[in-house]
């Protein structure tokens, strides 16, 4: 249990922070001792209390035109990823996908240091937002979907506030399912709420260092995020 203590305070550390990248951290400290199966829905329990607050937190910064048709594309792909995944390698996916955020997120700390924003447009968006949801559903890893958002949303509190908004969205349909085929059981709801208090103590933790942290030094953290998870992905899929 202590594992996933210090699992769930620096997990969601990072999410007040950033507002993502909370599951490649949860999973892959309590991977040394638990099974994936195990894993999964506590992470998701925790997740979706912090999913809410970071959405309503600057609530009137919820944008429907931002946060709306990534949320759709992200939908989809959880129903299709699960078919897709029977014609393709799992792994040459994940290291595309892996290959993705690390260049996406290096043009991202380019624009940053040159203060001129090159933000995804047309055709191109739609491609990569429809990429970004599908690897969602087939794997439940929100970095490229965070990377899109963060590439075409200046401020990072309006970018926090919809990106998670999204997470809401996938994160309920995720539960009902979870529910339906009997992933959630009663020791895991019980195992979630023995770690709610460090969940939301590690959130607002990270949510109030970042507000005593200037724009630009946030945009930094979040763009280093992104790198790491690409890193950690390709990596993890190379070895």
């Amino acid at each position: 249990m202590w594992l996933f203590i210090i699992a769930t305070l620096l997990a969601m550390f990072v999410k007040g922070l950033v507002g993502f990248g909370n599951t490649l951290v949860f999973d892959t400290i309590t991977s040394y001792t638990a099974n994936n199966v195990d894993i999964s829905p506590v992470e998701l329990l925790l997740t979706y209390p912090s999913n809410l607050i970071l959405a309503l937190r600057n609530r009137s910064r919820l944008d429907y035109r931002i946060w709306l048709p990534t949320a759709i594309v992200v939908v989809i792909g959880s129903f299709t990823g699960v078919n897709l995944l029977r014609y393709l390698d799992a792994h040459l996916v994940k290291i595309f996908f892996a290959l993705v955020v690390i260049g996406m997120s290096v043009k991202m700390f380019l624009d940053i240091r040159s203060n001129i924003s090159h933000p995804l447009r047309g055709p191109v968006r739609v491609i990569f937002e429809i990429f970004a949801g599908l690897i969602f559903g087939m794997f439940g890893v929100g970095t490229l979907v965070a990377v899109g958002m963060g590439n075409n949303v200046e401020d990072t509190e309006t970018f926090k506030t919809n990106l998670n908004m999204v997470f809401v969205v996938e994160t309920t349909i995720r539960i009902v399912l979870y529910l339906v085929y009997g992933i959630i059981t009663l020791q895991t709801f019980t195992r979630s709420l023995m770690l709610y208090p460090f969940m939301f103590a590690a959130v607002f933790a990270g949510m109030k260092v970042a507000s005593g942290m200037n724009e630009r030094t946030v945009k930094y953290l979040v763009v280093l995020f992104l790198f790491i998870s690409g890193i950690s992905l390709l990596v993890t899929n190379l070895l």
